[in-house]
């Protein structure tokens, strides 16, 4: 069944039917909610459909009990199905339906029905509290949209709702994709001044702020401040840290804080790892670059296309066609599907060392494997073929960028 809980309670349902007692709304309703916290969201509407066939009435704790089932599950569509099917059947929802609905919005990335159930909730004159509003400004994150989600939080204040913790997260993490730095520090020091704890997302919400604003040495004050209130740095600070050192080309510091990191017993992932290795390749730390690299598969894990992309691009940027040759056979060995960006840093390497026939050869892998050639392919293969000579190949290139439809530029 997938859980200890849902197992004892349909355990419980049997045994009843077993005994010939007759289930309740509130059998149901436990079963179901069971199921939710189970995350079994088609175990939940098979026996939502079972009440119904024993002509058992639904309640709206039944229904909301359904729709977290549906929240918790990630299933979007269900949950929509549910909650129109209680409005059909003159159920009124309340605080707690609206709420599952718009997490399971927020789950799904969909900011615009969010935002549509949130409007309905108020037009029902159903109050939101503060779960609604964390939910909603969390969905406004997601979508991408940090002036709505201010906007909503503005009108939690308004109603004087308590923002927590979570709430805060969202909204700085909002201001954060949306690269609102001055936002997101407000919305910080209003936390603080209403004495409301910051935790490890917040502060990683912070420095990722800071990172994309440019700003190093206020990532740098976010980090200090962060142990100076023993909150432990994890992975994702860590590597915010690193990308705010790295975007400010401190080569030395992007290594210090990778192995302190380490010290401090905090495992790097691929994301980490993927941050060191693009910081080497754009500060043409080559060798660096590579020893990451194998540090990384000595720690077992898979390098991705991000990882491969950057090596390659640092050999690329290095004329070491050998290493950039062995980077790509390791990809393809590893079963990483290349991206256009990959191939293309590998098609220059070739180019520039006069191995055109093998950038030719890169050129049909990816045909053969329907890797995506775009117009800096197109480009960096025809100009690898006219610095060469290969001058009827580089004709024979602009023709089939032609028949593919990629519109060619000045270059």
């Amino acid at each position: 069944m997938g859980s200890p809980g849902a197992y004892e309670a349909f355990g419980v349902f049997e045994d009843m039917r077993g005994r010939r007692v007759k289930p309740t709304v509130i059998t149901y309703s436990a079963l179901i909610s069971a199921c939710g916290k189970a995350k079994l969201a088609d175990e939940a509407i098979e026996v939502f459909k079972g009440m119904l066939d024993q002509k058992v009435t639904p309640d709206v704790i039944t229904y909301n009990a359904l729709i977290t089932a549906c929240e918790k599950g990630r299933q979007l569509d269900k949950a929509i199905k549910v909650f129109n099917y209680m409005l059909s059947q003159q159920v009124m929802p309340d605080v707690i339906t609206y709420n599952a609905m718009i997490s399971a919005c927020e789950k799904a990335k969909r900011m615009d029905i969010a935002i549509k159930i949130f409007n309905d909730m108020l037009s029902e004159q159903v109050t939101p509290n503060v779960i609604t509003y964390s939910a909603t400004i969390s969905a406004c994150e997601k979508g991408g949209d940090a002036d709505k989600a201010i906007e909503v939080f503005q009108k939690m204040l308004e109603q004087n709702v308590t923002p927590t913790v979570i709430t805060y997260n969202a909204l700085i993490s909002a201001c954060e994709k949306g690269r609102k730095l001055d936002k997101a520090i407000d919305v910080f020091q209003e936390m603080l001044d209403q004495h409301v704890t910051p935790d490890v997302i917040t502060y990683n919400a912070m420095i990722s702020a800071c990172e994309k604003g440019g700003q190093l040495n206020k990532a740098i004050s976010v980090f200090n401040y962060m142990r100076e209130q023993r909150v432990k740095p994890d992975v994702i600070t860590y590597t915010a840290l690193i990308a705010a050192y790295a975007k400010a080309g401190k080569m030395e510091k992007v290594l210090g804080v990778f192995n302190d990191m380490r010290g401090q017993h905090v495992t790097p992932d691929v994301i980490a790892y993927n941050t060191v290795i693009t910081a080497c390749e754009k500060n043409g730390w080559v060798n660096e670059a590579i020893d990451i690299f194998n540090d990384m598969l000595d720690q077992h894990l898979a390098p991705d296309v991000i990882t491969y992309r950057a090596l390659i691009s640092a050999c690329e940027k290095a004329n070491d066609v050998d290493k950039a040759i062995d980077a790509f056979d390791k990809m393809l060995l590893q079963r990483v599907t290349p991206d256009p960006t990959t191939c293309s840093a590998l098609i220059s390497v070739f180019g520039e060392t006069g191995r055109v026939d093998k950038a030719i050869a890169v050129f049909n892998h990816m045909r053969d494997q329907h890797v995506t050639r775009d117009l800096i392919t197109y480009n960096t293969l025809i100009t690898a073929c006219a610095k060469n000579g290969w001058d009827d190949e580089a004709i024979d290139v602009f023709n089939d960028m032609a028949e593919q439809h990629v519109a060619p530029d000045a270059t």
